[in-house]
């Protein structure tokens, strides 16, 4: 892995592992392995909430009435990569992972990290290189004590005390890894200073952090009506990473799953069809229909029918242009004519859908506007579907628009 800054933004397809696409895979079950052993320690999990607006959602905030400061699991990680640079560990990483981090703007809750990230904290030639620093807490001569891991009541007086002199006396605790961000002193790369383990238990919070090159943050992305764009201050400080490619047939065969099966015809069928506007679904769609299917005990046609109007055309909406081919290849598919191709002029494709599906080559007419029900037996392998979508695409046609709901 690189050790220069990087946000990696993951347009997501659901069920895709990270792992695989952040390290090489002949060192991944090895990298994996290090990092579950101290889990806590090198990886935060941050889903982003939509009301996310302020640095205080990423860091945590400092309470006045307690004298505690409380921190998010973002900010621990963060400091233990601090901590790791200050050893000389540039090439051990730590993680951040956003959940969803275009719910909310990122140019508001992460204007922070942005500045940090473009004059980082590095090692060069033995020394540290200091970088921007940015303020986390009004206390400026003083780390403050988060929220202890241990019950209050427990606590020795005389620990005690030695751990509120240590983090408030910053001239007492000039080995402590923080003792720069406290007092902007140049520092060696000291492979033995870190923090008291006494300190360490109230996890001190000093009152400015820096971004080390040893931390990475991930963010999982979803573009669609409930989520942010992303401003150009954001795109360039990260690389955009995105997927549309589902190895459905892989991920089948993990479940037993073979190409005799029913289902995998059925989910084939549908990547092939839906993939031409990458409106293809991807591995969570997969497992709920499993589910499905375990939980009735059976593999059906109709409930496949049942999968697919409740799975699969409830995300559908759209113009003609956008969604007007794909509505007439499922109609057929519903049909039987798994492999039937669309004519790329609107009247030809009305007529070849109305000669080679219905079976009306001297109907006049448009075949949205006939009644569906004369045309049942045609498609009685996926009926429900079949009728939805002939509603969706008579929606289409009379207000340009259509959507399942």
């Amino acid at each position: 892995m690189k050790s220069e800054r990087i946000i990696k933004t993951l347009e997501e397809k659901a069920g895709l592992d990270p792992k695989t696409l952040i390290f090489e895979p002949e060192k991944a079950e090895a990298f994996i392995e290090e990092i579950e052993k101290e889990n806590r320690n090198r990886i935060a999990f941050l889903p982003v909430k939509p009301d996310w607006n302020e640095a205080k959602k990423v860091f945590g905030y400092y309470n006045p009435l307690t004298g505690l400061f409380y921190p998010t699991d973002g900010l621990n990680v963060l400091l233990n990569a601090f901590c790791s640079l200050m050893r000389g560990e540039k090439d051990k990483k730590y993680f951040i992972i956003l959940d969803e981090m275009n719910l909310a703007r990122v140019e508001y809750y992460f204007s922070d990290i942005l500045s940090l990230m473009e004059n980082m904290w590095k090692i060069k030639e033995g020394k540290i290189q200091r970088g921007e620093v940015s303020q986390i807490h009004p206390i400026l001569d003083a780390c403050l004590l988060s929220k202890p891991n241990f019950p209050q009541d427990k606590v020795d007086q005389k620990r005690a005390e030695k751990v509120c002199w240590l983090v408030e006396k910053k001239e007492e605790c000039s080995n402590c890894a923080y003792h720069p961000l406290l007092t902007g002193e140049k520092l060696e790369v000291d492979k033995k200073g870190d923090i008291p383990d006494e300190v360490k238990e109230c996890q001190p919070i000093p009152p400015k952090i820096a971004y080390p090159e040893n931390l990475v943050i991930i963010g999982t992305v979803n573009v669609d009506e409930t989520t942010f764009s992303f401003a150009p201050k954001v795109l360039d400080r990260a690389f955009q990473l995105e997927f549309t490619d589902v190895k459905y047939k892989e991920y089948l065969a993990t479940k037993n799953i073979t190409e005799e099966n029913p289902f995998y015809k059925f989910v084939e069928s549908l990547q092939t069809i839906l993939k031409t506007r990458n409106m293809h679904f991807g591995y969570r769609v997969i497992d709920e229909m499993l589910k499905y299917l375990k939980n009735i005990g059976k593999r059906e046609d109709k409930d496949f029918d049942f999968l697919l109007k409740s799975k699969v055309l409830p995300k559908f909406h759209g113009t003609e242009e956008q969604i007007g081919d794909i509505l007439i290849k499922l109609l057929a598919f519903c049909a039987g004519k798994e492999n039937y191709e669309v004519e790329s002029k609107g009247k030809d494709k009305d007529q070849k859908f109305k000669e080679e599906i219905l079976n009306e080559k001297d109907k006049e007419g448009n075949w949205w506007q006939f009644s569906f029900d004369k045309y049942k037996s045609i498609f009685e392998k996926y009926f429900e579907s079949a009728q939805k979508l002939w509603q969706m695409y008579q929606n289409m046609k009379a207000t340009g628009y259509c959507s399942y709901f």
